[in-house]
């Protein structure tokens, strides 16, 4: 497997400190030179998520987990970064996320809920989890799909909107703290298939962003709140 899938045509290298190309050259030889040329990949079909369905294990501990996907939107799309913004609003930013305040602050029905785009070369899907006690699940549950409804329905609001941009753009400093963060983040850019200049780019890209933009990628990307839902815990009822 190493060999048919490791190979110098498909290594992707980021290098931050005080090294000069020709050092960098000399050290990838060294490190990678064995490899074979290039990798016998096979052809990989692209995955779409079916959604509209439910399933339930039945596991007697006390807590229950919820496991929701959907479709999601590629990287490429105009309406990415609209999406990105509209996730950290409902589920990505952690405490401050709208899911967060109706199911940990007002309800007290789990300490923490997520959710999150997941891009890759063969899938793209948008999806979240919670665990909640497993007396709270069915409550939660209604709560969780009711917000992803009122999300998709109505999308975010101004105040929403702009709060998520000033914490995207002031946070992302933050990935550039160190050479591993730096490297980290250069090489994250080259998975993307972006150049470097998007560091400097991306603040007009959300800056540009406006409400309806993000409406229309919370359309798009809730929707009717047609999920996939794996539920994990005891029986309910």
């Amino acid at each position: 497997y190493k060999t048919r899938v490791m190979a110098r045509d498909n290594l992707i290298v980021s290098v931050v400190g005080a090294i000069t190309p020709d050092e960098v050259k000399a050290r990838l030889d060294q490190l990678f030179g064995a490899l074979p040329k290039q990798a016998d990949l096979k052809e990989i079909p692209t995955v779409i998520p079916r959604i509209g369905q439910s399933r339930a294990i039945d596991l007697p501990q006390p807590q229950t987990r919820f496991q929701f996907i959907g479709v999601g939107i590629k990287r490429e799309d105009p309406d990415f970064i609209a999406a990105f913004l509209v996730n950290h609003i409902l589920g990505g930013s952690g405490l401050t996320s709208r899911l967060s305040n109706e199911i940990r602050e007002k309800r007290g029905l789990a300490y923490g809920v997520s959710t999150g785009l997941s891009n890759n070369d063969f899938s793209t899907v948008f999806g979240g989890s919670v665990s909640t006690r497993a007396d709270f699940a069915d409550k939660t549950l209604d709560v969780l799909m009711a917000e992803l409804k009122r999300m998709g329905e109505e999308g975010p609001t101004q105040e929403e909107l702009d709060l998520a941009k000033s914490y995207v753009l002031g946070s992302y400093a933050l990935n550039f703290d160190g050479s591993r963060g730096t490297a980290r983040a250069l090489l994250g850019l080259q998975l993307q298939g972006r150049e470097p200049s998007y560091i400097e780019d991306r603040k007009a890209i959300i800056n540009g962003v406006t409400l309806e933009d993000a409406k229309r990628a919370a359309r798009r990307l809730i929707g009717d709140a047609d999920f996939t839902i794996l539920r994990v815990g005891p029986a309910a009822g």
